[in-house]
């Protein structure tokens, strides 16, 4: 490949909504040099949160309707991805899709394609597909396919690599955080906040930002911020995100 000529990755997304792994990818995006690297992201449900964003920095958005989590159409969705992938032009794929990555790494060996990265967001796998027969089915071939066909696995933790590889090596990749999000420019945000729920300037206040599904572990967060307020009768705790399935 021509040192000029920029790598494309594929970027393989269950959605584009405000969601964990598209803010992961994203904060990649913003920072990487993009005249060495394209971004291209197929995202295989609904969402466009931040499709005008990709746009603007030289990514390509492509929507695909494409769902391996339905058995009934597991054959019909995987031909359609072939087919996909078959017509994109990508030297790299990065997949985010958890379980069903190795459905996407085989159907792009099927395209002609090759170099593929796995990344594990997650640890519940096995609770999301379904019958006794199906999790067998996915643990023995679909998880193997996963590790076996990855020349890279990442995970966002030791639990997600564990959840997803079958014991294979991977990369623990933690998610980045943009510290000018949160500079002193936003302190009138901050301050409107303050201001809506009557909280004083002074106090200490504990905050989660997610989905709320159980392996958030938001009871956790509850039980930990019971005793900080014990100690600190001031303190408050602000929860917020979107509700989980």
């Amino acid at each position: 490949m021509d040192e000029m000529t920029p790598i494309k990755i594929l970027h393989i997304l269950p959605y584009l909504h405000k969601g964990g792994v598209e803010a992961f990818v994203m904060s990649y995006f913003r920072h990487i040099n993009r005249s060495r690297y394209s971004f291209i992201f197929l995202v295989l449900g609904d969402g466009n949160e931040y499709e005008s964003e990709i746009i603007s920095l030289g990514g390509i958005v492509i929507h695909a309707d494409i769902s391996f989590s339905k058995a009934k159409y597991l054959g019909k969705n995987f031909l359609k991805m072939v087919k996909l992938l078959k017509n994109l032009d990508y030297d790299i794929i990065h997949s985010n899709v958890n379980q069903y990555n190795g459905l996407v790494f085989l159907a792009s060996i099927l395209a002609g394609k090759k170099g593929f990265v796995s990344h594990s967001h997650g640890t519940d796998f096995e609770d999301s597909v379904g019958s006794i027969f199906r999790r067998i089915v996915y643990k023995g071939l679909i998880y193997k396919l996963t590790s076996e066909l990855s020349d890279v696995r990442l995970a966002c933790g030791e639990k997600a690599g564990m959840a997803l590889y079958n014991g294979a090596d991977f990369i623990i990749l933690r998610n980045a955080v943009d510290f000018s999000e949160w500079s002193s420019e936003k302190e009138d945000v901050g301050e409107e906040l303050l201001d809506k729920y009557k909280i004083g300037r002074n106090s200490n206040i504990y905050t989660s930002i997610s989905r709320y599904d159980w392996n958030k572990n938001l009871t956790f967060f509850v039980d930990i911020f019971k005793v900080i307020h014990e100690m600190d009768i001031h303190s408050h705790m602000i929860v917020g995100g979107t509700p989980g399935d």
